[in-house]
């Protein structure tokens, strides 16, 4: 009978651990056994965003950026841009947080890194086939919001017919800009970390072990 209490009682305190953890659990996984670099990725319909920011191409006009995009993981994400007033443009580009990649996932992390590779096609005449390459420093404002600080470089090439001595001139165009904008994240934002499997199956085996000493313990001294 002693034997069966003992059981209950170690069997009970087990159950209370575990259900203590379960408590932790955010978003269905707990924090603590969540693995630093791997997330569950999300659905099709989350982690989208959107940008506006002022811009200054060649550091002597001003314009607007409009900014459509999507994360697929905390790391690598795409956006579709869109420059308007006198540089006008589109293009695609390919961004790396390389905050998250180097540093691990970490939702409310203040300051992120984000290099990004692309290309696109000015809106006008003569058109302009180019690509772009840049940084945007994200400073993490609220949940939703951010503030970005976005340097960047775009080489630009006119393809077409070309009949303006000016634009023949300057068939190359090569330029250094700065945006300042916001940007809003549109519905779910988060990640759930992946739980480390591996690392709770040690966990509840240690515990396991630990319970079989103590009920050979008590079945020595009685």
């Amino acid at each position: 009978m002693k034997k069966l209490f003992v059981i209950l009682a170690m069997a009970a305190m087990t159950a209370g651990a575990y259900a203590q953890d379960e408590m932790a659990i955010d978003g269905g996984i707990s924090e603590l056994s969540g693995k630093k670099y791997t997330v569950v990725t999300n659905g099709f319909w989350t982690n989208w965003f959107m940008e506006a920011g002022a811009t200054m191409p060649k550091f002597d006009k001003v314009g607007m950026s409009f900014s459509l995009g999507k994360w697929f993981s905390p790391s690598i994400g795409v956006r579709t841009k869109f420059n308007v007033f006198k540089a006008k443009a589109v293009e695609e580009q390919v961004m790396f947080n390389l905050s998250t990649i180097l540093c691990g996932y970490n939702e409310k992390r203040v300051y992120n890194f984000i290099p990004y590779l692309g290309g696109g096609v000015s809106l006008g005449s003569p058109s302009l086939l180019g690509v772009s390459a840049g940084v945007v420093n994200k400073f993490r404002l609220s949940k939703r919001l951010d503030l970005n600080l976005d340097i960047n470089y775009r080489g630009s090439e006119h393809y077409g017919n070309i009949t303006d001595a000016a634009a023949l001139k300057t068939k190359h165009d090569h330029s250094l800009n700065i945006e300042l904008g916001l940007t809003l994240n549109i519905g779910r934002s988060k990640w759930k970390k992946e739980p480390d499997v591996q690392g709770i199956q040690e966990m509840y085996q240690m515990e396991i072990d630990a319970l079989k000493a103590t009920i050979e313990d008590f079945e020595n001294s009685h």
